[in-house]
């Protein structure tokens, strides 16, 4: 029998199943890992844990109804006793009958494990998907069994049923959504896994000596396993090394760091190697010799190093392989981000989806692969002395990491009836226009100014703009930067000329951003009517703080967000005499 346990990841849902040599023996789902949206004409891997059972051996199988339009690339699979890739079985295949416009895949090969026991297994599958839209795929699982001479295929999930037409059991269909690719208008490195590296400065904060804080983050797509990131690891074996950012070859993220005698590392069974974009932070704290790993902004674990691993001698590091040029990844890398500093959850989720511009605190290195020259990959952090080289020619190639180009700042000053409003830009290689747009407290915005962009050869470009206020009105300031491709990048708004006129004065929440509450500060400075409320990034309401008549004073509020997503989120003061609008950030 199957114990068919859906997986609580959205997405594709396939089963596992063993085809053994011998009646009586039995195999078990156990997860399924897959991305629920992949882009048009790029491969994708999807991942399958499962146990098989009884003495001897048997044949791992992997059945799934696919859409015509999914090619089939490889299959394999990794348990303690072997890795072999999977074929597919067109016998097995033959005994299902699929839906119009699909076709089905049986994927086998014989695992070995030892005498009356259980071997875990995780299974890879390879497709590419040619045309986009959202897709039905449905699947079964039964076992092979052989009288020696015969081989019998038993579906057990759904039992008896071999036409995929009729499988309609919730748990057995599932849904892919295949989108065309979104360019964020910037570069990614290209690793080919082919001794293709990129070498960074054995000096600052890249000489790891573990007596400092400090952190790594990065964006990567990548199908790889047993492969190596980042590394300052002087061998192969057990030699010595602070720190190592890998994939295993269960094709989950790990941490690895040495003293000379025992290897420590990460442990976790999370795949990430699924050919989509992810991101990796590793944070170091030197107090507590401790490693913690993020993936995608949610804790994986944590590592405790030995007193002994600090101060160790170490190898110039490399990203791409190890520094023995053993172990080299095949994979696209963006935004590489080096800090002088340890990074908490919530910074990490506030900053991930942001490329930056190079000027944030703590920041030493950042290579966002925009310029290269004779190999020369310069850091765009404000810190000089940290550019990196490539050897072996890495590709660059449009970026389609989820990074949003932001604007380095935009203020906005009153003076009298003089607004004055400035703003900087970092490369505008690829920026087509700003626009700057001005609004009153109930219109919609209207563009003020146009300034064109695309100025080369610049690390660091000052804009200057000023406008006349009239008194007695508050109105609104942003900035909108149109990037070449069409993409559009927008600044916060900046409200004018309500201190001036307003009987209140609305505070910045702390914290912000916030994983759970945060305190709302405002004064009023006569006796008036106060609502305060929070809106989402639509204008809806979700929460009613504050309605009442109130002394002047200074109050706090503390806003709850216990059951709210993640996000941008609006809070909005009102009086008699007007209003004021703030953002904050719900991260988790």
């Amino acid at each position: 029998m199957l114990d068919v346990r859906p997986s609580h990841l959205a997405g594709l849902f396939l089963l596992l199943a063993a085809a053994l040599t011998f009646p009586g023996c039995i195999t078990r789902l156990i997860a399924v890992s897959v991305p629920s949206v992949v882009t048009v004409d790029e491969p994708f891997t999807l991942a399958v844990d499962g146990v098989v059972a009884g003495i001897g051996g048997g044949c791992a199988a992997l059945i799934v109804e696919v859409p015509a339009t999914f090619e089939f690339v490889n299959a394999s699979y990794v348990a303690p006793s072997a890795r072999r890739r999977l074929y597919h079985d067109r016998t097995i295949a033959a005994r299902f009958r699929p839906d119009s416009g699909c076709r089905v895949l049986a994927l086998a090969d014989s695992v070995p494990y030892g005498p009356g026991g259980e071997e875990r297994v995780r299974v890879f599958v390879t497709l590419r998907p040619t045309a986009t839209g959202t897709f039905t795929l449905k699947f079964a699982g039964g076992t092979l069994q052989s009288d020696g001479e015969e081989r019998t295929w038993i579906t057990h999930t759904p039992a008896d049923i071999t036409d995929f037409r009729k499988i309609d059991v919730v748990g057995f269909t599932a849904t892919l959504t295949v989108a065309e690719p979104e360019r964020n208008g910037t570069t990614a490195i290209a690793f080919t896994g082919g001794r293709d590296f990129l070498a960074l400065p054995d000096s600052g904060i890249f000489a790891f000596t573990l007596r400092e804080d400090f952190a790594i983050e990065f964006w990567t797509c990548t199908t790889a396993r047993d492969a190596v990131l980042f590394s300052t690891r002087t061998d192969d074996i057990l030699g010595a090394f602070p720190l190592e950012i890998a994939v295993d070859e269960y094709g989950a993220p790990v941490v690895r760091s040495c003293d000379g005698d025992t290897l420590f590392q990460t442990v976790s069974s999370v795949f990430f190697a699924d050919g989509t974009w992810h991101h990796i932070a590793v944070s170091y704290t030197a107090s507590a010799r401790l490693f913690e790993l993020y993936l995608d902004a949610k804790f994986l674990g944590s590592l405790t190093v030995s007193p002994r691993t600090v101060g160790v001698p170490h190898a110039a590091p490399l990203f791409g392989c190890r520094p023995s040029k053993r172990k080299f990844y095949a994979g696209t890398v963006d935004e590489v981000r080096f800090w002088t500093a340890a990074r908490t959850q919530e910074e990490i989720v506030f900053y991930r989806n942001t490329a930056l511009s190079g000027y944030e605190q703590n920041l030493a290195a950042l290579y966002g692969f925009e310029r290269t020259s004779n190999g020369v990959v310069p850091s765009s952090a404000a810190v000089e002395g940290y550019d990196a080289v490539a050897y072996n020619k890495p590709k660059l190639v449009p970026s389609t990491a989820p990074l949003r180009v932001e604007l380095i700042s935009f203020s906005v000053l009153l003076d009298g009836t003089t607004v004055s409003m400035n703003w900087e830009s970092f490369d505008e290689s690829k920026v087509k226009a700003f626009h700057l747009e001005k609004r009153t407290e109930e219109g919609k915005y209207a563009t003020l100014a146009v300034f064109p962009g695309g100025e080369t050869g610049q690390n660091h470009r000052s804009y200057h703009a000023e406008d006349t206020w009239s008194e007695k009105t508050i109105v609104y300031y942003r900035l909108k930067k149109i990037n070449t491709d069409g993409s559009v990048i927008l600044s916060d708004e900046v409200p004018v000329g309500a201190e001036q006129i307003l009987d209140f004065n609305l505070g910045d929440c702390q914290p912000n951003p916030f994983s759970q509450a945060t305190e709302i500060p405002y004064t009023l400075s006569e006796p008036t009517t106060v609502t305060l409320r929070v809106y989402d990034l639509v204008g809806r309401e979700v929460a009613d703080l504050i309605s009442e008549r109130q002394k002047p004073g200074s109050y706090s509020v503390r806003f709850e967000a216990s059951g709210l997503p993640p996000g941008p989120y609006f809070y909005k003061l009102r009086t008699a005499a007007g209003a004021q609008t703030k953002k904050m950030y719900l991260v988790r």
